[in-house]
């Protein structure tokens, strides 16, 4: 019994070609109505640089390191914006470029600028690191082990 209502159906390809229309019909309207950009959400070149000084607080970081390091940031070419975190002893800058800035360029940059301004910041901070971020910098897989016998 079940089989009859399935090859009644077959018999008869206009019901198979209408929902084949249908589902055409219906791929298509939604594929109109999908939302498409000219230029789509993406992450732009970004530079972090990353300062510590010992016993500081965050006060006195973002006073006396964060924000002359933010002022030197902003003069340079192609910047979108500058932005910074601090907390106890650690200061993260970063500086966002346009597209068109290569990033190995806009490190170069960043790091003469931080080289330009080194003697105006407090002479205990460590070296200033500086780190490339992009999209393509992101870890694909993060993996976290611990053993019993390994400190």
């Amino acid at each position: 019994m079940n089989s009859n209502w399935l090859e009644h159906l077959l018999q008869r390809p206009y019901f198979i070609w209408s929902f084949l229309a249908l589902f055409v019909f219906m791929g298509i309207a939604g594929y109109k109505k999908v939302d498409r950009k000219l230029f789509p959400e993406s992450n732009y070149p970004e530079i972090a640089v990353v300062i510590v000084q010992p016993g500081s607080s965050a006060k006195t970081l973002a006073a006396n390191v964060a924000v002359p390091v933010e002022e030197e940031l902003y003069t340079l070419g192609l910047i979108r914006r500058v932005y910074s975190t601090v907390i106890d002893e650690v200061a993260v800058i970063r500086a966002e470029f346009e597209y068109s800035k290569d990033l190995d360029m806009a490190a170069s940059d960043v790091t003469n600028s931080i080289n330009k301004i080194r003697s105006s910041l407090p002479g205990d901070i460590r070296e200033p690191r500086i780190n490339k971020i992009s999209a393509a910098t992101a870890p694909v897989l993060v993996i976290g082990v611990s053993s019993d016998t390994i400190p």
